[in-house]
Protein backbone atom coordinates (compact mmCIF):
# COMPACT_ATOMS: atom_id res chain seq x y z
CA UNK A 1 0.00 0.00 0.00
CA UNK A 2 2.54 2.54 1.02
CA UNK A 3 4.66 1.40 -2.24
CA UNK A 4 1.36 2.08 -4.19
CA UNK A 5 1.54 5.48 -2.91
CA UNK A 6 5.48 5.76 -3.52
CA UNK A 7 4.49 5.13 -7.25
CA UNK A 8 2.05 8.15 -7.61
CA UNK A 9 4.11 10.21 -6.20
CA UNK A 10 7.19 9.44 -8.17
CA UNK A 11 4.27 9.42 -11.73
CA UNK A 12 4.33 13.25 -13.16
CA UNK A 13 0.99 14.25 -14.39
CA UNK A 14 0.71 14.29 -18.55
CA UNK A 15 -0.30 17.47 -19.58
CA UNK A 16 -0.88 17.03 -23.00
CA UNK A 17 -4.18 18.28 -23.98
CA UNK A 18 -6.90 15.60 -24.00
CA UNK A 19 -10.61 15.05 -25.90
CA UNK A 20 -13.82 13.93 -24.42
CA UNK A 21 -16.85 12.18 -25.52
CA UNK A 22 -20.19 12.72 -24.17
CA UNK A 23 -21.40 9.85 -21.49
CA UNK A 24 -23.80 7.69 -22.54
CA UNK A 25 -26.88 8.59 -20.44
CA UNK A 26 -29.73 5.92 -20.43
CA UNK A 27 -32.92 7.92 -20.58
CA UNK A 28 -30.97 11.44 -21.21
CA UNK A 29 -31.33 13.37 -24.16
CA UNK A 30 -28.32 13.26 -25.56
CA UNK A 31 -27.77 16.71 -27.24
CA UNK A 32 -28.14 18.45 -23.58
CA UNK A 33 -24.91 16.47 -22.57
CA UNK A 34 -22.89 17.68 -25.61
CA UNK A 35 -23.63 21.68 -25.49
CA UNK A 36 -20.72 23.59 -24.77
CA UNK A 37 -21.48 25.41 -21.55
CA UNK A 38 -21.64 29.29 -22.55
CA UNK A 39 -19.74 31.07 -19.48
CA UNK A 40 -17.51 27.71 -17.85
CA UNK A 41 -17.63 28.82 -13.94
CA UNK A 42 -17.29 26.82 -11.10
CA UNK A 43 -21.16 27.31 -10.90
CA UNK A 44 -21.39 24.68 -14.34
CA UNK A 45 -20.04 22.30 -12.03
CA UNK A 46 -22.54 22.32 -9.17
CA UNK A 47 -23.87 18.73 -9.96
CA UNK A 48 -20.50 17.40 -8.63
CA UNK A 49 -21.61 18.39 -5.09
CA UNK A 50 -21.65 16.00 -2.62
CA UNK A 51 -19.83 12.58 -1.76
CA UNK A 52 -19.23 9.80 -4.16
CA UNK A 53 -17.42 6.50 -4.07
CA UNK A 54 -15.67 3.88 -6.09
CA UNK A 55 -13.45 0.56 -6.31
CA UNK A 56 -10.06 1.88 -7.64
CA UNK A 57 -6.15 1.55 -7.12
CA UNK A 58 -6.53 -2.02 -5.27
CA UNK A 59 -9.07 -0.08 -2.79
CA UNK A 60 -11.97 2.29 -2.11
CA UNK A 61 -11.86 5.68 -3.27
CA UNK A 62 -14.07 8.33 -1.78
CA UNK A 63 -14.65 12.52 -3.02
CA UNK A 64 -16.59 14.63 -1.85
CA UNK A 65 -17.02 17.89 -3.30
CA UNK A 66 -18.85 21.46 -1.79
CA UNK A 67 -21.08 23.67 -3.44
CA UNK A 68 -20.21 26.43 -5.62
CA UNK A 69 -19.11 29.76 -3.54
CA UNK A 70 -17.39 32.39 -4.39
CA UNK A 71 -15.68 30.98 -7.47
CA UNK A 72 -14.61 28.10 -5.83
CA UNK A 73 -15.56 24.36 -5.31
CA UNK A 74 -13.68 22.57 -2.69
CA UNK A 75 -12.57 18.64 -2.77
CA UNK A 76 -11.17 15.86 -0.80
CA UNK A 77 -10.09 12.77 -1.67
CA UNK A 78 -8.75 9.64 0.03
CA UNK A 79 -8.10 5.72 -0.60
CA UNK A 80 -8.98 3.58 1.66
CA UNK A 81 -7.28 -0.32 2.36
CA UNK A 82 -8.26 -2.69 4.59
CA UNK A 83 -5.58 -1.44 6.81
CA UNK A 84 -6.09 2.04 6.72
CA UNK A 85 -5.91 5.26 4.83
CA UNK A 86 -3.16 5.24 1.26
CA UNK A 87 -3.32 8.91 0.88
CA UNK A 88 -5.20 11.62 0.68
CA UNK A 89 -5.66 14.68 -1.56
CA UNK A 90 -7.12 18.52 -0.92
CA UNK A 91 -8.41 19.70 -4.16
CA UNK A 92 -9.90 23.25 -5.60
CA UNK A 93 -11.52 24.16 -8.26
CA UNK A 94 -11.34 28.24 -8.95
CA UNK A 95 -12.12 30.53 -11.34
CA UNK A 96 -9.78 31.27 -12.91
CA UNK A 97 -8.93 34.99 -15.60
CA UNK A 98 -6.35 33.28 -17.29
CA UNK A 99 -7.67 29.87 -17.70
CA UNK A 100 -11.28 30.52 -17.42
CA UNK A 101 -11.46 27.67 -14.80
CA UNK A 102 -8.15 25.90 -12.82
CA UNK A 103 -8.19 22.19 -10.66
CA UNK A 104 -5.74 22.39 -8.16
CA UNK A 105 -4.76 19.62 -5.66
CA UNK A 106 -1.80 18.42 -3.19
CA UNK A 107 -1.37 14.89 -2.07
CA UNK A 108 -0.71 13.63 1.73
CA UNK A 109 0.58 10.44 3.04
CA UNK A 110 -1.90 8.54 5.35
CA UNK A 111 -0.01 10.76 8.43
CA UNK A 112 -0.67 14.13 6.48
CA UNK A 113 2.72 15.12 5.53
CA UNK A 114 2.43 16.59 1.66
CA UNK A 115 4.08 15.63 -1.17
CA UNK A 116 4.47 18.52 -3.06
CA UNK A 117 6.30 21.48 -1.88
CA UNK A 118 4.92 23.60 0.06
CA UNK A 119 4.24 26.59 -2.09
CA UNK A 120 3.28 23.87 -4.79
CA UNK A 121 0.36 22.58 -6.50
CA UNK A 122 -0.34 20.37 -9.24
CA UNK A 123 -2.55 22.43 -12.26
CA UNK A 124 -5.14 21.50 -14.42
CA UNK A 125 -6.52 24.32 -16.87
CA UNK A 126 -9.80 24.00 -18.00
CA UNK A 127 -9.40 22.88 -21.72
CA UNK A 128 -13.53 22.64 -22.62
CA UNK A 129 -16.66 22.39 -20.59
CA UNK A 130 -19.71 21.04 -21.57
CA UNK A 131 -23.24 20.44 -20.15
CA UNK A 132 -21.97 17.27 -17.57
CA UNK A 133 -18.35 17.05 -18.11
CA UNK A 134 -15.13 19.17 -17.75
CA UNK A 135 -11.93 18.59 -19.50
CA UNK A 136 -8.62 19.85 -18.24
CA UNK A 137 -5.14 19.13 -19.26
CA UNK A 138 -4.76 15.72 -18.43
CA UNK A 139 -7.74 15.29 -16.00
CA UNK A 140 -11.45 14.92 -17.61
CA UNK A 141 -14.69 14.92 -15.23
CA UNK A 142 -17.95 13.56 -17.31
CA UNK A 143 -21.45 13.23 -15.51
CA UNK A 144 -22.68 10.04 -16.33
CA UNK A 145 -26.21 10.38 -15.02
CA UNK A 146 -27.79 11.93 -11.74
CA UNK A 147 -25.94 10.05 -9.53
CA UNK A 148 -22.71 9.01 -11.50
CA UNK A 149 -19.32 10.43 -12.34
CA UNK A 150 -15.97 9.36 -14.80
CA UNK A 151 -12.53 10.73 -13.44
CA UNK A 152 -10.09 10.27 -15.51
CA UNK A 153 -6.34 10.63 -14.99
CA UNK A 154 -3.63 10.78 -17.56
CA UNK A 155 0.12 9.79 -15.47
CA UNK A 156 3.14 9.35 -16.59
CA UNK A 157 4.64 6.48 -14.87
CA UNK A 158 8.43 5.83 -16.78
CA UNK A 159 7.92 7.41 -19.95
CA UNK A 160 4.76 5.75 -20.56
CA UNK A 161 1.36 7.45 -20.44
CA UNK A 162 -1.89 5.40 -19.05
CA UNK A 163 -5.00 6.76 -17.86
CA UNK A 164 -6.58 6.34 -14.32
CA UNK A 165 -10.27 5.58 -14.04
CA UNK A 166 -12.28 6.66 -10.77
CA UNK A 167 -16.30 5.29 -12.05
CA UNK A 168 -18.04 6.89 -8.84
CA UNK A 169 -21.64 6.33 -7.71
CA UNK A 170 -22.86 8.87 -5.64
CA UNK A 171 -23.37 8.40 -1.94
CA UNK A 172 -24.81 11.47 -0.21
CA UNK A 173 -26.00 15.03 -1.75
Amino acid sequence: MARFAGFLLGATICVAAVGCSPPAVAGGDHDLWVQPVAEPTVRALAWMEGAWRCAALGGVCEETWTAPSRGQMLGMFRLLHDDGVGFTELITIEDDPGHRLVMRLKHFDSDFRGWEEQAETIDFPLVEMRRGSAVFEGLEVRRQGPDAMLVRVNIQSDGASHWLEFPYQRIAR
